[in-house]
């Protein structure tokens, strides 16, 4: 369950979440409250009646700022985990700690200006490196429920191991570009493991040929 309130006011609102791929689970926060600030905690309960609720630290719950899309639109916004401003490009993901072998990897992001006013990516791809050990770059569709600068791609399904990506936004002509990550020798890792709880992989430092040189170091 997401608890959600507004900025400055005393009651949380519950919104439930949905197992999606994997380990993950996905809530909507109702065009109503997608505006200012608001504040979350994420809440589980197990079949034995125990709870626990996580924020950003001991009773401090997390916090989004919604930001006003060129053109409103009424439609529920996509719930935000995590928002890093990269370079040119504000990045807003939450990639998952495992998925199951055989399964395709999805993979969801929003990328938006840091600014009001400024200009939207010309492309965003996900530099990514499997079973395999070589690193591929896919691009990303636009993801009509992902909100204002929602994008999604699937990624084919890799046998037990990790998966290695990050998300990277450019201009046309590839001169103005960020990585989600904020640094190119940094990457996501994704378990790829048939049982729950399996470790999230070491993480990877290493700069890939394929990435646009803009990126930033």
């Amino acid at each position: 369950m997401l608890q959600a309130r507004a900025q400055g006011t005393a009651a949380f609102v519950n919104l439930p979440l949905t197992k999606a791929e994997g380990d993950t689970w996905q809530a909507q926060i109702p065009a109503a409250m997608a505006h200012g600030t608001i504040e979350y905690f994420i809440a589980a309960k197990n079949q034995a009646g125990q709870m626990t609720r996580q924020g950003e630290s001991e009773g401090k719950p997390y916090g989004l700022t919604f930001k006003s899309a060129p053109s409103a639109s009424s439609a529920p916004a996509a719930l935000a985990i995590a928002t890093r401003p990269a370079g040119p490009f504000s990045f807003t993901d939450d990639p998952p700690a495992r998925v199951p072998p055989g399964r395709p990897i999805l993979v969801r992001v929003q990328v938006v200006p840091p600014t009001d006013g400024g200009e939207m990516p010309d492309r965003v791809a996900v530099l990514w490196r499997g079973n395999d050990a070589q690193d591929q770059m896919t691009d990303l569709v636009k993801d009509e429920t992902g909100g204002w600068g929602g994008f999604k791609v699937e990624l084919p399904p890799q046998d037990e191991g990790a998966v290695f990506f990050q998300i990277v936004a450019c201009d046309a002509a590839a001169t103005r570009c960020g990585v989600d990550t904020g640094s190119r020798r940094r990457w996501h890792a994704t378990a790829v493991a048939s049982q729950p709880g399996a470790a999230r992989p070491l993480p990877l430092d290493a700069v890939s040929t394929r990435a646009p040189p803009s990126l930033p170091e």
